[in-house]
């Protein structure tokens, strides 16, 4: 049978100061980034179940990571003082708020191919994705670059590693 090999790749970043981000936006605690469309088809409506669920049941609250959302919101995003909402924001806020993020987190249950990923992983950044992405999860898997999760549990589980830093070894 006939195929074609197709390659993508992104540019590695340039050394930047990115630490003005924070200031920007508000955000002066630890935190994890959605970069893409705000839809529950790309698992959003689950990663914002999720996140408040975890930090309903964690007796500690306030040790977990912020939850920043980065692009067009085509659904309500709830909220709460751990969820900021910052909508469109430049490519080199895009850069900076990937630098600044202790990991980024991608809830697509069915993933092709996530370019923030790999952006992320240029960035030296570890990620967080559905489990239920056979390609995402095979990904992450491959790079050693972050966790999956399957469940609101596993969820629970990926951010406490994350947050300790014991979850991987990122390229």
């Amino acid at each position: 049978p006939a195929c074609s090999i197709v390659s993508i790749g992104v540019d590695l970043p340039e050394p930047r100061d990115s630490s003005g981000f924070r200031k920007r936006f508000g955000l002066a605690r630890p935190f994890m980034v959605y970069i893409g469309r705000v839809e529950p088809a790309k698992g959003c409506q689950e990663l914002f179940d999720d996140y408040l669920a975890t930090r309903a049941l964690c007796s500690e609250p306030a040790s977990l990571p912020d939850l920043v959302i980065i692009g067009s919101a085509a659904m309500g995003i709830p909220q709460h003082p751990g969820i900021h909402y910052l909508g469109f924001v430049s490519e080199d806020e895009k850069a900076d708020a990937i630098l600044q993020a202790d990991f980024l987190v991608n809830p697509s249950p069915s993933e092709s191919l996530s370019l923030v990923l790999l952006e992320a992983w240029s960035r030296q950044r570890a990620v967080l994705v559905n489990g239920r992405s056979e390609v995402m999860r095979g990904q992450v898997a491959r790079a050693r670059g972050g966790l999956a999760y399957g469940s609101r549990r596993e969820f629970a589980e990926c951010l406490y590693a994350l947050r300790d830093g014991r979850a991987c070894a990122v390229m």
